[in-house]
């Protein structure tokens, strides 16, 4: 909610500021109308009729435009999501990218473990997890529950070589999301927070290969498209 409202002030600055850029032509084109002789009454009725031409041309032109934008996006939805699939969780749902599996072995109770086809027997695989945990902070009050966490790795890590990073964004779907990247020897991790209402959603990649391009892509996919369950 808040990231829209912010939206909607820039988008209010800017119409704001073309409207003024508009205003100074305009109100010079009319005084210089009004200084010339009998130029309302010659130019009133062509005036009006190439106004509603222009009118009329500029509504269809930004029909069509809506269109094309509308298609380009139901195409890259199409492009962005084929192969994905859809999972089903009591606590939400969430899109699972393609060339990605379920590791039953590791996963159980309300946790779930991810890693590549091909990759589960590997005595160190690059996975992905996810499971939802309760909070004692509203989801408005985002930014203690943010400090909470930063604080709770400083104390795991203190004392080591560990680099603890963070980051705060939103999801696709208009959620907070804070970030965690734990850099330590031969080991990456990102913990992406999905901030509810005294509750989260934490979906947590572990890298291994020392490549976290693909990792890093399946994991947005799922924090991005994670929906609550009603």
């Amino acid at each position: 909610m808040k990231r829209k409202g912010i939206l909607i002030a820039l988008a209010v600055a800017c119409t704001l500021s073309m409207a003024g850029c508009q205003g100074g032509p305009n109100a010079l084109a009319k005084r210089i109308e009004e200084a010339t002789p009998g130029a309302n009454a010659r130019s009133s009725a062509a005036g009006e009729e190439k106004a509603d031409t222009s009118d009329k041309e500029n509504a269809e032109k930004d029909i069509a435009d809506r269109d094309i934008a509308d298609k380009d996006a139901a195409n890259d939805n199409e492009d962005k999501n084929a192969g994905d699939s859809l999972i089903s969780k009591d606590f939400g749902t969430y899109e699972l990218p393609e060339g990605w599996e379920e590791n039953a072995a590791h996963s159980g109770g309300d946790k779930f473990f991810y890693v590549e086809e091909g990759h589960g027997d590997d005595a160190q695989p690059d996975n992905i997890s996810i499971n939802v945990g309760s909070s004692n902070y509203a989801e408005d009050d985002y930014m203690t529950f943010k400090d909470a966490i930063l604080s709770q790795l400083l104390m795991q890590v203190q004392g080591s070589d560990v680099q603890v990073n963070g980051e705060g964004t939103y999801t696709d779907s208009g959620d907070v999301l804070l970030i965690y990247t734990i850099t330590e020897t031969g080991c990456t991790t990102k913990q992406y927070y999905i901030v509810g209402d005294y509750e989260y959603c934490l979906v947590h990649l572990t890298v291994y290969s020392g490549d976290d391009t693909e990792g890093i892509k399946a994991a947005e996919t799922m924090v991005n498209s994670f929906q609550w369950a009603d």
